[in-house]
């Protein structure tokens, strides 16, 4: 009985502990937002999204070495996923999308970008 008691107490603990969903506590989950990459095309898998928190998840696609950065148009922070070999995945940090915006999205592996590796992201605006 005494086993039982402890589990119980031991049980209520950890779920105290653990943070509840962002549904939860009032919160939108991330956005998640897919990019495949291959020689030499960005796509998205989607264009628009709405503003708030995302996750940007890149997949190299292609034959060679692809790696993805994203700026906000007219920020100076960059964030990217180092580079990547063929069938490889990765996920950039969660950031936080500002509303009316655009974010672009690039390879920057030696000329890449120029053979057509890039690809904009659209915030909406809220709506009113």
């Amino acid at each position: 009985m005494t086993r039982l008691v402890v589990l119980g107490v031991l049980a209520a603990a950890l779920a105290a502990a653990v943070p509840a969903p962002a549904a939860e506590r009032g919160e939108r989950p991330p956005t998640r937002i897919g990019v495949r990459g291959d020689e030499f095309n960005l796509v998205l898998s989607r264009a628009r999204v709405a503003p708030g928190p995302a996750v940007v998840q890149f997949q190299n696609m292609g034959e060679d070495p692809h790696d993805l950065k994203l700026r906000r148009v007219g920020g100076s922070r960059e964030l990217g996923t180092g580079e990547l070999g063929p069938s490889e995945v990765a996920s950039l940090p969660q950031i936080h999308l500002k509303r009316a915006s655009k974010y672009r999205l690039w390879c920057s592996v030696e000329n890449h970008v120029s053979y057509g590796m890039e690809a904009t992201l659209k915030v909406k605006r809220r709506r009113r």
